[in-house]
């Protein structure tokens, strides 16, 4: 029993020593001596590259192509100026605004060209009536 009380005892003089040093630890001044070194930079520079920087996505460019009967293909203007190898596009399916039955429908369009001021967009069917697909650009900066 006197054992244990005695390693008890060493145990807390320990814990008492270590924690009686950091009482008496010294801590250095946080104010840099220099100011910043070439590829250093200032939380203010970093913080404000973070907020110019949050979103990747420069610009968002919506619009429809409307083509008529016997039309495979509809150049568009966009209505807004885009950089093409920055940009994404998204095509939605073709709308028939009169349907015939006669036709062999395959719903679809694709991008033929893409260019800063305008998008060409080709039906995916031999169609005989007028169609409209909507678009959206997605330009990242």
């Amino acid at each position: 029993m006197k054992a244990k009380r005695n390693r008890l005892i060493v145990c807390l003089l320990l814990l008492i020593g270590l924690l009686s040093l950091t009482f008496f630890a010294l801590a250095g001044n946080l104010d840099p001596n220099d100011p910043p070194g070439p590829t250093m930079r200032t939380l203010d520079e970093i913080y404000s590259q973070i907020a110019a920087s949050s979103s990747p996505i420069k610009q968002v460019v919506r619009g429809v192509a409307d083509a008529g009967i016997n039309t495979k293909q509809v150049t568009a203007e966009l209505s807004a100026t885009i950089d093409p190898s920055k940009s994404v596009v998204l095509l939605d399916e073709v709308i028939a605004q009169k349907w015939d039955v006669t036709g062999y429908p395959r719903n679809g369009a694709h991008l033929r060209d893409l260019t800063p001021t305008s998008i060409t967009i080709r039906s995916d069917w031999q169609n005989n009536f007028a169609w409209t697909v909507s678009y959206q650009i997605i330009e990242y900066k």
